[in-house]
């Protein structure tokens, strides 16, 4: 039995099960978390209401972020279709590119919306945090209204987070194995290029996604603890401040934003690492498998 369990041609079929395993399982995930969005839009229609309303004076701050994500998307699609429409594809690889597209693209839309949702929400706190300095004002309210905001935003979209990550890192493996797998194993004398692009295209836009993600989280949690530190500094200046017990106790609470994906880790720049770590290291155990002796 060990023996064959060494055995080349043995590993080959073991990587092929664990590649259509995890296939299975990233579109598997991409379907709960697409299901649970839209039900959780209509549970949480109130409450999406209040930020939305919240957030409407700040919808021109946003445009250029928008614009940004609009035109990344665009030159991708364009990419995507021009490399598609190359290909000679039987109606068998079409279904299964459909049922690749569709989800990642679907992902990647509610993504870029949770970050256009976090860049609101860091302009509406940048203008609390400068009122203490420019205007004289100290409106902790407002601020504590938009950390709670937000941190039901994060709620609410925690579960597409998570699974934007675990998606991720199927794609990574299983897209790269593939490249291997036409490169090395197979042997092909013209290697697929249209095919290792669309692949190539399918990695950069889960980058994509979770670049955008990490930054608009690392933005709004220091933007967050900006009002924070503009607090503290102008209380040490104005001594009676100090005998206010609301900001004493405000400031010693440092109310703050931390993006997480359903409490299981914090998305941040670290996550891009981890991810590409773990990514690395499970594709080198697929090809140590699938390598002959």
């Amino acid at each position: 039995m060990l023996l064959r369990f060494m055995d080349g041609r043995n590993g080959q079929n073991r990587a092929k099960s664990m590649m259509h395993a995890i296939w299975i399982l990233q579109r598997g995930l991409e379907i709960v978390g697409l299901v649970h969005h839209a039900i959780g839009n209509v549970r949480h229609r109130i409450k999406l209401t209040d930020i939305f309303k919240a957030l409407k004076a700040c919808e021109r701050n946003s445009d250029r972020l928008n614009n940004i994500h609009l035109m990344i998307i665009t030159l991708n699609t364009v990419a995507m279709i021009y490399l598609i429409q190359s290909i000679d594809w039987t109606a068998l690889e079409l279904l299964e590119l459909s049922c690749c597209l569709i989800p990642t693209y679907a992902s990647l839309l509610i993504v870029l919306q949770f970050c256009s949702l976090c860049s609101r929400f860091s302009s509406r706190l940048i203008k609390v945090a400068d009122d203490i300095r420019m205007r004289g004002v100290i409106d902790h309210l407002k601020h504590a209204n938009l950390v709670e905001l937000a941190d039901d935003t994060i709620r609410i979209y925690g579960v597409q987070l998570l699974i934007n990550c675990a998606t991720t890192f199927c794609t990574i493996v299983s897209s790269a194995y593939s490249c291997y797998t036409w490169g090395v194993i197979e042997k092909a004398p013209k290697p697929p290029f249209a095919r290792i692009a669309i692949l190539l295209l399918f990695i950069a836009l889960r980058f994509i996604s979770i670049f955008f993600l990490t930054r608009a989280s690392e933005r709004i949690r220091a933007d967050a603890d900006r009002f924070n530190l503009e607090l503290f500094s102008i209380m040490r200046e104005k001594k009676e401040l100090c005998d206010n017990d609301i900001m004493s106790i405000y400031v010693s609470v440092r109310p703050s934003i931390t993006v997480t994906a359903c409490k299981f880790f914090v998305i941040g720049h670290p996550l891009l690492t981890s991810i590409n770590a773990a990514a690395s290291t499970y594709l080198v155990i697929l090809i140590q498998f699938s390598s002959s002796s």
